[in-house]
């Protein structure tokens, strides 16, 4: 987080008819904290795949913050995202020249990939492949390397 902004928010807070919340963003700007948010809600998100709510722990924030969220939430805060990705998938398969029925199996990978909402997305534009989960850290870096392999020799 820039000075800058640091400031304009402490600006902002010198203005703000709700201190409270104001000066909460700029403590976090202050002690750097987003890297920990987004590391807490990413964890909330994969929580997600096996459970129908997640409770955010943000005492690293205020003590005794925390905030809850449900599938349906986060599936409701994705929707239009979903509809890219199916959008996409269909350009591909036109762009390949092939039908979604042919495809018969997909590789998922990567920390989204276990969403059920990405999975019911995949699923319905590919109805008779079989999805198979691959839960490396590395895969799109190994997937790199292959290619770079046969690109450059």
């Amino acid at each position: 987080m820039s000075q800058k902004n640091i400031r304009l928010a402490e600006d902002l807070l010198r203005q703000s008819l709700d201190k409270p919340l104001l000066q909460r963003l700029v403590d976090v700007m202050e002690e750097r904290l987003a890297h920990q948010i987004c590391a807490t809600v990413e964890a909330a998100k994969i929580g997600l795949s096996d459970a129908d709510e997640q409770t955010l722990n943000l005492g690293f924030i205020e003590t005794g913050l925390n905030t809850n969220i449900s599938r349906h939430d986060f599936e409701t805060s994705v929707e239009n995202i979903m509809d890219k990705i199916s959008v996409a998938l269909k350009e591909v398969t036109t762009a390949a020249n092939i039908s979604a029925e042919q495809i018969d199996t997909i590789m998922l990978t990567g920390g989204a990939s276990s969403t059920p909402v990405l999975i019911k997305t995949v699923s319905d534009v590919f109805p008779n492949a079989n999805l198979v989960q691959h839960r490396s850290m590395d895969a799109v870096a190994q997937g790199l390397g292959i290619h770079a392999g046969r690109v450059f020799g």
